[in-house]
């Protein structure tokens, strides 16, 4: 399990990043912290996306957020079944001439399917509830043999991980690479189960 400090440290990345830092800095997540974070964890295909201006937290800053909804394909972690829809709601879009971008916070395209990790209470998350941010999210496509493969993007961000006296130090940056879709399902189940 990971502790509280180290949750603190995850947030404190985010909120850094959030705040205009330019690269979004996140601690390193493994597939066991991408799974101890997750209130829920599914498969699906984004149905629609749509763009607004938003204040969040109500203090009078509007910034742009996108909500995707996705419909539920398979259920790794949480009580959501095949069939239900959740709304993503993440920080960043276009709109009225107006782009806003967090480098290295997750994006979703209108028929794209994805493997996230959805974080608990996701509904309240300022800037993304997907755990760890591109970390925990896979973009799914078949290949020529029909193979489902699985693949995260962290475009723009950099990692750190806990080092000795509780410092941060740099890390180097989770596995990118495209991977069959069954290997990241059995992993994540795996750390599911433990």
């Amino acid at each position: 399990m990971v502790s509280i400090r180290r949750c603190s440290w995850i947030l404190a990345a985010v909120v850094l990043a959030a705040s205009g830092a330019g690269a979004l800095t996140l601690v390193r997540m493994s597939d066991a912290d991408l799974v101890a974070h997750s209130g829920r964890i599914v498969v699906g295909t984004v149905e629609s996306v749509s763009v607004a201006w938003e204040d969040p937290d109500g203090d009078g800053v509007r910034s742009i957020y996108t909500t995707a909804r996705l419909r539920v394909e398979q259920v790794v972690k949480g009580a959501d079944a095949a069939g239900d829809v959740l709304e993503i709601r993440t920080f960043g879009g276009a709109l009225d001439g107006v782009t806003h971008v967090a480098p290295g916070l997750p994006a979703f395209a209108q028929g794209e399917r994805a493997l996230v990790c959805l974080a608990p209470g996701m509904e309240t998350r300022k800037y993304s509830p997907v755990v760890g941010a591109g970390q925990g999210k896979w973009t799914i496509r078949a290949d020529e043999a029909g193979v489902e493969r699985a693949r995260r993007e962290f475009g723009g961000a950099v990692f750190v991980q806990p080092g000795a006296g509780g410092r941060l130090e740099p890390a180097a940056a989770p596995e990118a690479a495209e991977e069959p879709l069954a290997d990241v399902l059995a992993r994540l189940r795996a750390e599911v189960d433990r």
